[in-house]
C-alpha cells in the first residue's frame, strides 16, 4: 500500500484562479478557524470532510475533519476590518483565545465578493466584514519576502480520489504565479 501523497502541479492564469478558486468560495458558511505559527491561519468553509492521511509519526492512516474548502492564509500582511475599522491585523501577536475571540463573530458567515484588486485579495463577508490580504511581496518585514505560497485554497470532497489545491504564490523576483495543485 502506497502511504504516499502524489501531486500534480500545474501552472494557471490570474483568471482561472479566480473563477476556480476565489469565486468558487462565495456562498459557503465558514465553521472552523484556526492560527497556527504567528500570523498563517486557515478557515474551514461548508461541510466538514472526513479525510484520512498516512501520519509518520504514528505509523498508519489518521482520520481528521477539514472543510469542503479551506483557505489558508501565510507569509504574507492581511487585515480584518469592519468598514474603515480594523479588527485584528498580522503585525500583532495575538494569544490563541484572543485570536478566537476576534475571529468568533465571522462564524457562519459566507463570503458573498472575492476580488484581486491591485495587489490584494479581498475576501468579503456578510455583514461587510472585509479579510484583505496583500501580495505583493513587498513589505517592510523580512518574514514575508518571496519564494512562498501565500493564499491557497483547498476543495476536499469525500467522494473525489483527488483534492485540489489553488495557490496564489510570491516567486523570489516578488512575481505573483498561480498554480494548481492536484493532491491524490
Amino acid at each position: 500500500m502506497n502511504n504516499l501523497e502524489t501531486e500534480a502541479i500545474i501552472e494557471i492564469s490570474q483568471q482561472d484562479f479566480i473563477d476556480n478558486a476565489l469565486n468558487k468560495i462565495s456562498g459557503y458558511p465558514l465553521f472552523n478557524i484556526k492560527n497556527y505559527l504567528g500570523t498563517m491561519f486557515y478557515m474551514d468553509f461548508g461541510q466538514p470532510v472526513t479525510k484520512s492521511r498516512y501520519s509518520p509519526l504514528s505509523k498508519k492512516q489518521v482520520e481528521f475533519q477539514c472543510g469542503e474548502i479551506i483557505l489558508s492564509i501565510r507569509d504574507c500582511p492581511w487585515i480584518i476590518q469592519t468598514g474603515k475599522q480594523v479588527t485584528l491585523n498580522s503585525h500583532e501577536d495575538y494569544e490563541d483565545d484572543e485570536f478566537d475571540l476576534n475571529f468568533k463573530p465571522l462564524l457562519g458567515r459566507k463570503i458573498l465578493k472575492t476580488e484581486i484588486v491591485q495587489q490584494n485579495v479581498i475576501f468579503t463577508f456578510e455583514g461587510g466584514v472585509e479579510l484583505i490580504c496583500d501580495v505583493s511581496g513587498q513589505t517592510e518585514d523580512d518574514e514575508y519576502e518571496g519564494d512562498s505560497s501565500v493564499i491557497a485554497i483547498t476543495f476536499n470532497s469525500e467522494n473525489e480520489e483527488y483534492s485540489h489545491a489553488y495557490n496564489l504564490g510570491i516567486s523570489e523576483q516578488l512575481a505573483v504565479e498561480f498554480t494548481c495543485h492536484q493532491i491524490k
